[in-house]
């Protein structure tokens, strides 16, 4: 297919190191599987949260606006993994594809080791 996509999986966000080591190996999986079917993630999330990767500039306001203007632009569709169910994260991403007018498309992977 080779486009643009913005993957999204649970978050790491649990303290349980042996639950949060099997979130990353399936994000991992989703990543595999994204690039098997020659898709590239775009991962907004990296560009929020650290500054470094994207710099709009000393006061770096309008940094949403500018990551809303890019998913825009290139028509990035919104990848629902959702193998493991789908959080309230997840479901604000689903919104947020949908109100941007972006595709969303849902999809599982086969699951090894997890």
């Amino acid at each position: 297919m080779n486009s643009v996509i913005d993957i999204q999986f649970p978050d790491f966000d649990t303290r349980d190191r042996e639950e949060r080591w099997n979130l990353m190996r399936y994000a991992g999986q989703c990543v595999k599987d994204a690039s098997i079917k020659r898709e590239t993630p775009f991962q907004t999330y990296l560009f929020l949260q650290h500054r470094k990767v994207l710099n709009f500039g000393e006061e770096d306001w309008g940094r949403e606006e500018k990551i809303k203007e890019i998913r825009i632009k290139l028509n990035i569709r919104t990848i629902i993994y959702e193998d493991l169910g789908i959080t309230k994260k997840m479901q604000e991403k689903i919104g947020l594809a949908i109100e941007e007018g972006r595709e969303v498309e849902y999809r599982k992977i086969r699951q090894e080791n997890t």
